[in-house]
């Protein structure tokens, strides 16, 4: 009796302390991730995600990312949340009106980062330049640049109009660093570069003797362009010269997305202790999203977050907020966030967002930047003013009635060409989107950025889109869109196929899948190579990587403890003095990674 009795108070004990769960990964956009996958690789670890309901004043969720870029957010009560990442090495992402259930776990979230130009920095030349730079078409006004530098050089950054000697960016202020990983911050008006135009990141050392060291992007292993708008430029500030197939190690980001950064802070100069923080800012948008601070404090309390009307003591404007820092340590950065229309602000007016202790008490250190780089406000300490002075922070804010929460069309089956519909002068390029939208397919021979675009207005899911009039044996760059009515549009990355050969090819076995024999096999007819080679059949060996034909061979290197350098040829014969010769081969990448 006594046994069934303790049972039943458990369960309902149990219930009672158990709510929802959110549960997501945070990734970025890597080129071989398709959207909602989860290959290794692609998530952001040791990253910080924080939650809050909407109208609810009670503590939200917050959680750091595992090594796969997963987080989950436990014993959160029952409503619509919005999920926002941390704003420390990328742009904030967000997931709105996230419906968390009273027991169980939501479907995966895919807090997905987004730059205007982004890839892995793979290389740096180790010969001195004195001026770096990178040319791309803007997505918005740059919020933040990211950029790597493997020596303690000095360095002063600046963004230009056109491309190498076009003027400043107007009112855009100079940024110095020196080697390491860089993040190079704008808050609102600094860097007020339009979407559709082009500019041109401007890197240079302190003097012309001075030869820098940058890190580099070649083209992706299946050379594919990080950056297809645009190129790298290197040389000594006058003479400058152009790599179209290279691009500089950059990740440009930027307000692209129908949110506006107005406060964007770092620490410099110290931190103080206080009951009471806040910051004066002066509205940009329509309603507040975020807001940030860095808060270090060993005991990681719960922490209150209001904005009021004017400074302190002024009306209250929304909910209030809850939360902790996710990660402490040396990246103590606390994230609130309220739903579009529940914090409303009028643009023009100014605002105060003040943080305190749930419940009172005294802040350990709230960090500040006594350099004032924010003009439209300043900080205040325990109600007091500091002129000159403002929190590390950062304030989001949606741009136009609703515009953070608006759908973006989204390719949920990539655009690869097809071998059956490849000619030597055309090819069709097909792709699957979630919401009926329109076709553009954007092209260029051998290197971007695309002079040809084909186009069709039909709203399909399934698109198919024939490119015509294209040079035999050639190598094609190209990127697909797919806008609709009410949806912001959905553009691909930089694709690569080349066109067959109008003639035979002088290649013996192109593909490597002539021949018979055991499986491995080291017989390649046609090919010459060192020892150390292997020939895989399908299905059996490197997870199960297909071959271009099915049931056929396919060349596999197998490496076990030595170098990853090696080489296979084969002579041609029969060809004419002074004659050009292009000559093909089937190459493919793919990413795998031992699951353990």
């Amino acid at each position: 009796m006594y046994f069934k009795t303790f049972i039943v108070i458990f369960l309902l004990l149990a219930h009672s302390t158990f709510g929802g769960t959110i549960a997501g990964h945070v990734r970025d956009q890597n080129w071989y991730a398709q959207y909602l996958s989860n290959p290794y690789g692609v998530g952001y670890y040791e990253f910080a995600v924080n939650a809050n309901g909407s109208n609810v004043s009670g503590l939200g969720g917050f959680s750091a990312t595992d090594i796969y870029g997963a987080f989950q957010m436990s014993n959160l009560t029952a409503g619509a949340y919005t999920v926002a990442s941390w704003d420390v090495w990328w742009r904030s992402a967000y997931a709105f009106n996230v419906n968390v259930p009273a027991s169980g776990s939501t479907a995966d979230i895919d807090l997905r980062l987004r730059s205007t130009m982004w890839g892995y920095p793979a290389f740096w030349d180790t010969t001195g330049y004195f001026e770096f730079g990178q040319t791309f078409v803007a997505t918005g006004p740059i919020s933040m640049i990211y950029v790597r530098c493997p020596f303690d050089t000095n360095y002063t950054l600046t963004v230009r109009v056109g491309g190498p000697g076009g003027a400043r960016v107007p009112g855009s202020p100079d940024r110095t660093f020196k080697g390491g990983d860089n993040r190079i911050i704008y808050g609102y008006g600094e860097m007020p570069t339009l979407a559709g135009q082009t500019y041109y990141v401007r890197i240079r050392t302190d003097a012309a003797n001075i030869g820098g060291v940058l890190m580099q992007m070649d083209p992706r292993p299946d050379f594919s362009d990080p950056m297809p708008d645009g190129c790298l430029w290197m040389g000594d500030g006058v003479n400058m010269t152009p790599y179209p197939d290279r691009d500089l190690g950059l990740i440009i980001m930027s307000d692209d997305d129908g949110l506006i950064t107005n406060l964007y802070t770092r620490q410099s100069g110290g931190s103080f202790s206080a009951t009471s923080i806040g910051q004066t800012f002066i509205a940009r948008g329509v309603n507040v999203i975020s807001a940030a601070a860095w808060l270090a404090d060993p005991s990681a309390p719960t922490y209150v977050v209001r904005v009021l009307e004017n400074g302190p003591g002024g009306a209250q404007v929304g909910t209030s907020k809850r939360g902790k820092p996710a990660r402490l340590g040396g990246d103590p950065e606390m994230i609130v966030t309220w739903a579009p229309g529940e914090c409303p602000i009028t643009p023009g007016l100014t605002y105060y967002l003040e943080v305190t202790k749930d419940g009172g008490g005294t802040f350990n250190a709230a960090y500040v930047n006594i350099y004032d780089p924010y003009p439209f406000g300043q900080a205040y300490r325990d109600g007091a003013a500091l002129p000159g002075t403002d929190l590390a922070g950062t304030i989001m804010e949606e741009a136009s009635a609703g515009s953070a929460a608006q759908p973006a069309v989204k390719i949920t089956l990539e655009p690869p060409v097809s071998d059956a519909t490849r000619r030597s002068n055309q090819f069709v390029v097909q792709w699957v989107t979630d919401v009926p939208s329109d076709s553009l397919v954007e092209y260029a021979a051998e290197n971007p950025p695309y002079g040809l675009s084909q186009a069709n207005s039909d709203l399909v899911t399934t698109h198919s889109v024939l490119l015509t009039n294209l040079q035999a044996h050639t190598m094609y760059h190209y990127r697909v869109t797919s806008a609709a009515t009410g949806y912001r549009p959905a553009i691909s990355r930089d694709f690569v196929i080349c066109t067959t050969q109008s003639g035979s090819n002088l290649l013996t076995n192109p593909g490597f899948e002539e021949g018979s024999g055991p499986n491995p096999r080291s017989v390649i007819p046609g090919w010459t190579f060192p020892s150390g080679v292997d020939i895989k059949a399908t299905t059996n060996s490197f997870w199960s990587l297909p071959s271009r034909t099915p049931g056929s061979w396919y060349l596999q290197y197998s490496v076990n403890g030595s170098s990853s350098d090696s080489y296979i040829y084969q002579r041609v014969s029969g060809i004419t003095p002074g004659s050009e010769y292009t000559f093909s081969a089937w190459l493919m990448t793919a990413h795998r990674e031992n699951s353990t």
